[in-house]
């Protein structure tokens, strides 16, 4: 791994390694208290809310055109 999670900075578990979609950061599912596998994508936090931040003001941004 080429960085570690970022969490906590270990480089072990490959295996057990999520990327971020949106920003390529590399955590540790166990780190983020995922148990499992993932499927599909995964976005860490704050990603997450950047994303939902771009939501709320596309629709605030529809809202006022509708009006």
């Amino acid at each position: 791994m080429p960085n570690g999670c970022v969490l906590c900075g270990g480089d072990e578990d490959e295996g057990d390694i999520l990327l971020c979609e949106l920003c390529d950061q590399l955590v540790h599912a166990f780190c983020v208290g995922f148990k499992g596998r993932i499927e599909c994508g995964w976005v860490c936090v704050p990603c997450a809310s950047l994303q939902e931040e771009e939501e709320e003001e596309e629709q605030d941004d529809g809202a006022a055109a509708a009006a």
